[in-house]
C-alpha cells in the first residue's frame, strides 16, 4: 500500500491503452454512458496517424487543494495544429492505496487552432471558461460520477496505478 501523493508532476511512460485514458475524464465518461463511450473510443482510436496523435500526458497532484491536475497533448494532421487538454478533478484517499476522483472541469488550451480564427473568434477561443465536465457527468449519469484509481506502486521515481481497468506506469519530473 502506498499513500496519496505528495506535491507532484508526473510523466506518463507507459500504458495499457490510449495515452488520452490516462485522463480520469475517460473512466468517470465511461461510468456515465457505459454503451456509447466503447463506440466513441473505436472511433476515435482507429483514427490515423498523421491525422492524429497524441503526445505528452502529465498528472500534477495538488494535494492542499486536494486537486488533480491531467494534461495531454493531442495533435493533429501531422503535428501542424494541437491542443492541451486538461482536466481539472478533486480526490480523496479512502485508503492508503486509493484514490477517489472526481472530474471537476475540462479545457483546451495553447491550441495552435485558435490562431488560425480571425481576431473575434480567435479572442473568444482562448478566453473560453472551462467545461463543467463534473457537473454535465453529473448530469447524465443522474448521480455524482467518481471513479476510483488503485495506487499499485509508488516511490520517488516511479507511480504504477489502475483506472477504468487500464494500467498507467508514471515517472516523477518534479
Amino acid at each position: 500500500p502506498t499513500s496519496p501523493p505528495p506535491p507532484s508532476k508526473w510523466t506518463l511512460l507507459h500504458s495499457t491503452t490510449d495515452r488520452t485514458r490516462s485522463s480520469p475524464f475517460f473512466a468517470s465518461f465511461t461510468q456515465a454512458f457505459p454503451s456509447l463511450a466503447p463506440q466513441i473510443y473505436a472511433i476515435t482510436d482507429a483514427i490515423p496517424e498523421p491525422l492524429k496523435s497524441i503526445g505528452e500526458a502529465t498528472q500534477t497532484f495538488e494535494p492542499d487543494a486536494v486537486t488533480l491536475v491531467s494534461r495531454v497533448v493531442v495533435k493533429a494532421f501531422g503535428g501542424s495544429s494541437q491542443s492541451v487538454m486538461t482536466t481539472t478533478s478533486t480526490y480523496t484517499s479512502p485508503s492508503p492505496s486509493t484514490l477517489y476522483i472526481k472530474v471537476s472541469t475540462t479545457s483546451a488550451s495553447n491550441s495552435t487552432l485558435a490562431a488560425l480564427l480571425p481576431p473575434p473568434l480567435r479572442s473568444l477561443a482562448v478566453q473560453a471558461p472551462a467545461f463543467p465536465s463534473g457537473e454535465a457527468l453529473k448530469a447524465a449519469a443522474g448521480a455524482d460520477v467518481g471513479v476510483v484509481s488503485e495506487e499499485v506502486f509508488r516511490d520517488e521515481v516511479c507511480r504504477v496505478n489502475r483506472l477504468g481497468g487500464e494500467t498507467f506506469v508514471w515517472e516523477r519530473v518534479e
